[in-house]
């Protein structure tokens, strides 16, 4: 059975008196209503501090930092008067065993992009909305060119691109290879997955197997750089000497745009950001790859640890091999990384799409029997004039 979605679709402008907050779908009709910030730049440092040092801290700690600023976000984000919209709407997603998507568009605001909503907090449910896939959250690029899913046939065909380049610092690039594979093992046993690792992680090479291969999803393991000139993230690459070659989110967006059967990219740094995901290469790097016609794409913005990714991986590639929306595939994720992290990990992972349905692949033809035509009954006429031919003469 397709899962029902419904969406709770709000973006934010800035005017001339500040922030407007528009609810855009909601069963009243439009609803604008003015948007303050909730968190401080001393908030941020708090929350982003707590992201770093979580190895250090009790985790019921974290997960008391992760609630309050939980809470105050999600108050801005729907303030009383779209409160009673977004229950509404909640209660008839329940009444039809449907789950409610929150999209957010933040296009015209750049400024709100490093926020953490991805830690909203209900009060009501006291629930986290991120980590159902009753309410799964997804950073919304409302476009007028939208991109629908695909029809694929398994296996799901996942290029994976390790770069290792000599002149950045060394990760065990080829461990975190061997336990994608093993947390996709049971997947790529029953032909539900198919997932390949290229060889030379290079630009050209990239180019080259896109060229000749149908690929569903691209994953990028590696490093990445921020640029202080431009609002987009570079991912390094390496170029034909195994040096560092940087390629930015709006150039490598451009080059997978041609790419029709490529539905998602995964962004996974190897590194570990101090400051969140502002001024953050892979989140940057994410949400200029979507504004570039990539459908959706995911950003791992720090370095996870080895269960802590097996967790997350495999839950998200059995959500996408079993043609489940994106956003619920990573709320899924997200409950698999909190079970085995139990702090506040699983909030990291940032999911971007322009996708209308949330839907980025599509077995709905796959999955139905071949249709077959009844023969047709003939008419009295044709019974009568058949009756006749086969008089004997």
């Amino acid at each position: 059975m397709e899962p029902v979605y419904y969406n709770f679709d709000l973006t934010i402008g800035e005017t001339d008196d500040g922030y407007l907050i528009t609810l855009v779908n909601g069963p009243q009709g439009e609803i604008s209503t003015r948007f303050v910030p909730p968190l401080s730049e001393q908030d941020l440092d708090h929350i982003w501090g707590a992201v770093e040092r979580r190895r250090e801290m009790e985790l019921s700690q974290q997960r008391r930092i992760a609630r309050e600023v939980g809470q105050r976000l999600f108050h801005s984000l729907i303030p009383e008067e779209l409160s009673v919209a977004y229950r509404h709407m909640t209660r008839l997603a329940q009444q039809a065993q449907a789950a409610l998507c929150l999209r957010l568009d933040l296009t015209q605001t750049p400024d709100l992009r490093y926020l953490p909503w991805e830690f909203l907090f209900d009060d009501e449910t006291a629930a986290f909305l991120t980590l159902s896939g009753r309410t799964p959250f997804m950073r919304h690029l409302d476009l007028m060119h939208r991109i629908g899913a695909i029809p694929v046939q398994p296996p799901l065909r996942v290029l994976v691109v390790v770069a290792e380049p000599d002149t950045y610092a060394p990760f065990e690039g080829r461990q975190q290879w061997l336990n994608l594979v093993d947390s996709v093992g049971p997947l790529v046993h029953d032909r539900h997955l198919l997932l390949e690792r290229l060889a030379k992680p290079s630009l050209f090479e990239l180019q080259r197997r896109l060229r000749n291969e149908p690929y569903h999803v691209l994953h990028f393991i590696g490093h990445g750089v921020d640029n202080p000139l431009s609002d987009d993230g570079q991912l390094v690459f390496e170029d034909q000497i195994q040096r560092g070659r940087t390629v930015s989110g709006m150039h490598l967006g451009t080059l997978l745009r041609d790419h029709y059967p490529l539905r998602l990219t995964i962004l996974q740094s190897c590194d570990n950001f101090a400051d969140g995901i502002r001024r953050n290469p892979f989140a940057q790097a994410a949400y200029n790859m979507v504004l570039r016609q990539t459908p959706a794409a995911i950003a791992v913005p720090q370095a996870l640890e080895q269960i802590e990714s097996a967790a997350f991986f495999s839950s998200l590639y059995h959500g996408l091999a079993g043609y489940q929306p994106i956003a619920g595939a990573v709320a899924d994720a997200r409950k698999a990384l909190a079970t085995v992290e139990g702090g506040i990990a699983w909030g990291l992972p940032l999911l971007y799409s322009r996708t209308p349905s949330g839907l980025i692949f599509d077995n709905g033809a796959l999955l139905q029997p071949t249709a077959t035509v009844a023969p047709r009954e003939p008419s009295l006429w044709e019974r009568v004039m058949q009756l006749g031919r086969n008089r004997p003469g």
